[in-house]
């Protein structure tokens, strides 16, 4: 498949996301009585977004751009951690540290079960504990920054390898 084709479907998708959280927040101002929430699907909150839908819609916003070790910004590109620091600080204005190792140890733990758009994921697919880290985006997807020459994707934290080299996840927002 043709890399543009790739990323124009990934940017379908991420649009297509966007659009049905949308949907759901418009729909819950709507309705006299909001419907009971779905832990995988953005928060409604009486027509506003919360921190970590917030953060979600941000890290799918990045999808499509490249992946550059070290990489902290939008312009030139993102590592696992630069990426993550990034659309926390943007969406929640929240403060990370540089690394996946450090930022494992901030927020309060949040099992996979209960895991939320906006909490942060992480993997440990080398010897490293937690040396990978993306954003959780509802629906059993996260967005991350996947390795050198590749781009920011959205993958499925089902997924048999991502199953396998899941560490634990965070949350960092309310």
């Amino acid at each position: 498949m043709r890399p543009s084709l790739h990323r124009d479907r990934w940017r379908l998708l991420a649009a297509r996301l966007l659009s049905g959280a949308m949907i759901t927040i418009l729909a819950a101002c709507s309705t006299p009585a909001p419907p009971r929430p779905d832990p995988g699907l953005p928060a409604q909150n009486h027509g506003t977004a919360g921190p970590g839908d917030e953060i979600a819609l941000m890290a799918l916003s990045m999808i499509g751009k490249p992946y550059i070790w070290g990489g902290q910004n939008p312009g030139k590109g993102f590592d696992c951690s630069g990426l993550v620091r990034h659309v926390v600080d943007q969406a929640a204005g929240i403060t990370l540290p540089r690394t996946s190792v450090q930022m494992a140890k901030k927020g309060r733990p949040v099992s996979r079960d209960g895991l939320r758009p906006g909490d942060l994921v992480f993997f440990s697919p080398g010897r490293r504990r937690n040396s990978h880290v993306g954003v959780y985006v509802g629906q059993g997807r996260f967005v991350h920054a996947p390795a050198s020459g590749k781009r920011i994707r959205l993958a499925e934290i089902n997924n048999p390898y991502w199953s396998r080299v899941y560490s634990q996840a965070r949350r960092t927002a309310n």
